[in-house]
């Protein structure tokens, strides 16, 4: 059987709604390892917040995180970090960007692989937040705090500076950035090196694994999956927001409540009938 690169994204793709990974989906996926196929967690959550279910999975490959700010690669005991790979922001760029911004700003959040940056915990979602002793937590003090560079960063702004606002935003080219919309007192961006993106995390995954780009899946239910849905099998899963699904080569027939992920890629390649 060929070699197969899967990436998919975690909350409501490859996860149910209640968070967890069915049965049936993780046995497949080891499956799927035992023939010698790669399967990449690519997901939004920095690397912490998915770590429980990367452990439930049992496989030792690569995870992309932070949407592809990051690439984690675990020791066999799928615990201890042997290495990174970061496609980060340049720190000083940032800090200039920031203060140019900070009369602005409701909160942020700012991450770096190993650091945590915040202002005022309370006014952050609380699904963005993952706590844990493997990263530093520092409140109201990037300038001094921040030492490495920022591999992502959710900035809530008042919506009367939206204008002034994107037009700084705007003048840093080596930044991109999802306007993720208005909630209750502030307007949500997230903010991402140009180089990073599941996508692209993928594409280096793949390189690396010496993988044909035929033979590449991506799974995704958010615009910030789209070159993620973008590769050769790049699958909108099918409770994905209408809008989404149409950037999706395909569509899944079925949800993340229904193991869509792996159901696409049995009709597609069928691993185990051979």
């Amino acid at each position: 059987m060929d070699k197969y690169l899967i990436g998919s994204d975690l909350d409501s793709t490859l996860l149910k709604q209640d968070g967890s990974i069915s049965e049936y989906t993780k046995n497949y996926l080891q499956q799927l390892d035992n023939l010698g196929s790669i399967f990449c967690i690519a997901t939004g959550r920095p690397f912490q917040g998915a770590l429980n279910i990367y452990q439930q999975l049992g496989i030792n490959t690569p995870m992309i995180a932070s949407n592809g700010g990051v690439i984690i690669y675990f020791e066999k005991d799928l615990k201890s970090i042997k290495k990174v790979k970061e496609f980060a922001m340049d720190k000083n760029e940032f800090l200039d960007f920031f203060k140019k911004v900070h009369k602005f700003l409701y909160s942020y959040q700012v991450r770096t692989t190993f650091s945590y940056h915040y202002l005022d915990y309370n006014r952050i979602p609380w699904w963005l937040i993952h706590a844990d002793p493997i990263v530093s937590m520092h409140e109201n003090d990037i300038e001094e705090s921040l030492k490495n560079n920022p591999i992502d960063a959710d900035i809530y702004i008042y919506p009367e500076y939206q204008e002034e606002f994107e037009k700084i935003l705007n003048q840093f080219t080596n930044f991109k950035y999802i306007p993720w919309g208005q909630f209750d007192k502030y307007i949500s961006y997230e903010i991402s090196s140009v180089n990073a993106s599941k996508g692209k995390a993928l594409e280096h995954i793949r390189k690396e694994y010496k993988i044909k780009k035929a033979n590449v899946f991506g799974f995704g239910d958010q615009l910030n999956d789209y070159d993620l849905i973008s590769v050769n099998y790049g699958v909108a899963i099918k409770n994905a927001p209408e809008n989404v699904r149409a950037l999706g080569r395909y569509v899944s027939e079925y949800d993340n409540e229904t193991d869509g992920v792996v159901r696409f890629i049995d009709k597609i390649i069928k691993p185990f009938n051979n």
